[in-house]
Parts: C-alpha cells; sequence; structure tokens
C-alpha cells in the first residue's frame, strides 16, 4: 500500500504515523502549498493508491480536488477526515465518493481499522 496524507495537524499526524508504523506501511506526508495544482502534482506524480485529506488543510478545495484525483485513479481509496459537521458537506464528498468519512477528531483505533482494512483489499487484489 501506498499512502499519503495531506494534512498539517500534528496531532492527526502522530495518529497516522503510530498506525502505518503498527502496520508496517510506508506512508508520506504532504503539508506543503495548499493549492490544488500543487496537491494534484504531488499525488499523481507517485503511486499512491491510497489517500488520507485533511478537509481542515485544504478547506474549500477539497471537494474538487478530490473529484479531480478520482478521475485521475479511479482505483483511489480516500479516508476523508474535516471538522466541518454539516450534512450538506458529508453528502457532498460522499457522493463524489471516499472509502471512509470521519469527523475530527478522529480516534486512533478508526484510523487503524479504515487503513487496516484498505490495506487488507489492496493485499487481496494481488494475490
Amino acid at each position: 500500500m501506498d499512502l499519503i496524507t495531506i494534512s498539517n495537524d500534528k496531532e492527526l499526524l502522530g495518529k497516522i504515523e503510530k498506525v502505518c508504523n503498527s502496520l508496517s506501511i510506508k506512508f508520506t506526508v504532504y503539508n506543503g502549498e495548499k493549492n490544488a495544482l500543487e496537491v494534484m502534482s504531488t499525488v499523481c506524480s507517485d503511486s499512491f493508491n491510497t489517500i488520507i485529506l485533511d478537509d481542515d488543510f485544504l478547506s474549500n478545495d477539497s471537494p474538487q480536488i478530490l473529484a479531480a484525483l478520482l478521475k485521475v485513479n479511479k482505483k483511489l481509496k480516500v479516508i476523508f477526515l474535516t471538522s466541518d459537521s454539516s450534512v450538506e458537506r458529508g453528502r457532498l464528498i460522499c457522493g463524489i465518493g471516499v472509502y471512509y468519512y470521519s469527523i475530527k477528531p478522529v480516534e486512533q483505533s478508526e484510523l487503524f481499522e479504515a487503513i487496516q482494512s484498505i490495506n487488507k483489499i489492496r493485499n487481496q487484489l494481488i494475490n
């Protein structure tokens, strides 16, 4: 599994690091430029097949970036995390297509289950 996390949330990144280390999964963190082209370029330039997208990092651009990423890579598995608890945001994002959607703060156990589930699916497809 090749996982990229798009976030600058130190608490969240710490939880993701613990989960990935426990599952022996390599992961990359993107916390650079917040513009859509930079994010798209980073995700598409490498062979990432799983993304953890922190809506709070990208704010209003998340739906457009997510939709574009899924057009480029239909097999991309997305874990979408947000502090926005509005029903409208949830409908919009889930309508685009995500594997796992959660309101922050997210528990480490939730991240573990979501990442482990994607990893199992990826391994079954390989074998």
